[in-house]
């Protein structure tokens, strides 16, 4: 059972320790939200108001967990298919090894195993409106070298495979992302404040991306780097409230706190599967959107969240019933999992 008190205290010490500017920090069984905190500051220029648990953040690659649930109900309602060449739904797909454009399918994308590359320098700004991501997507796709090819089984982290996917998506039911991603996910699980556009997610409060300064002082990057066409594979804001939402989703198997199954048994369990190793050292995989994380004697399930300088975490355990969400805004990649790991741990106790 989680000691509150001495939990609060261990999240304070790691915080101050790694120079963390903000943080939420949310822990959820199957029933409700049994902790949740605000640590440090949302801006340092006001560094004496408190981070508010429920503040915004840019959860990054956590949206790609989204994402593959999206495209998982599409598939159950029989408009997409997992296995079909992605090219039958996009005619107008172009590869740098045109082999790969006859056999790439969404399972290829959704496990990372397609070939296409991460991404050509960093997430650069770019469009904000929805309308032109297509039009981007189809101009940068022939540009990207390939690490491999569909087929190979060669794990390759790529945030345009999903934001291809989410293209997909999107042409073939011919809403926008904003509509499709509310109609089959944000809607069912309540999770009213979670956003693709930040503007909307600015009028709550928001907690702002900061770096340390030469002097040892926090300052806050005023710049928010937006670009749509990435929306796919990283582009919601949410906060520690909705993703308690989404962490009982996925710890009742894709069943929401209303009841509704959104998300069948076989579904659910195919993209928890471990369709691909990730990373040999660690014995890490892949399923559909879905970070497979070894830990203790088991694993545990979710995704990380890196656009730097913000970092992020949602993952479930099973054997402890909790899911532990971690949003920050200040650039300490490893911490995300030190924190999750240390609050499964402290559940066993």
């Amino acid at each position: 059972m989680l000691d509150f008190k001495l939990l609060t205290e261990k999240i304070e010490e790691i915080r101050i320790k790694n120079n963390i500017a903000g943080m939420s920090v949310a822990v959820t069984d199957i029933n409700g939200t049994i902790y949740k905190k605000g640590f440090g500051f949302e801006n340092a220029l006001r560094p004496e108001v408190p981070t508010y648990p429920d503040a915004m953040y840019k959860i990054a690659s956590m949206t790609k967990t989204v994402t593959a649930v999206v495209i998982l109900r599409l598939c159950q309602e029989g408009i997409l298919n997992l296995d079909i060449p992605v090219k039958q739904y996009l005619p107008w797909l172009k590869l740098s090894r045109p082999e790969a454009e006859k056999t790439m399918t969404l399972h290829h994308l959704l496990t990372h195993s397609s070939g296409l590359p991460k991404d050509i320098g960093y997430i650069p700004d770019g469009i904000r409106e929805e309308a032109g991501i297509d039009e981007v997507i189809k101009a940068t796709l022939p540009m990207l070298p390939m690490a491999s090819v569909p087929g190979d089984n060669v794990y390759c982290y790529s945030n345009w495979g999903f934001n291809l996917a989410a293209c997909v998506a999107t042409t073939v039911t011919g809403k926008t992302l904003t509509d499709l991603y509310k109609g089959y996910i944000l809607d069912p699980l309540e999770m009213d404040k979670t956003t693709f556009d930040f503007q909307i997610a600015a009028t709550y409060p928001f907690s702002l991306p900061h770096r340390l300064g030469k002097d040892g002082k926090f300052e806050v990057i005023h710049h928010q780097r937006i670009n749509m066409a990435y929306a796919g594979g990283g582009g919601l804001y949410s906060c520690a409230e909705d993703m308690t939402k989404w962490g009982r989703f996925l710890l009742r198997g894709g069943v929401t706190d209303s009841g509704e199954r959104l998300l069948a048994e076989e579904t659910f369990g195919d993209m928890c599967s471990k369709h691909i190793l990730r990373e040999s050292a660690t014995g890490t995989y892949y399923g559909y959107g879905m970070l497979i994380y070894p830990f203790g004697d088991r694993y545990v399930y979710g995704h990380n969240g890196n656009l730097d300088p913000y970092n992020s975490s949602i993952f479930i355990d099973h054997k402890t019933g909790l899911s532990v969400t971690v949003l920050m805004n200040s650039a300490a990649p490893n911490i995300r999992i030190e924190l999750m790991e240390m609050i499964f741990a402290m559940a066993e106790e």
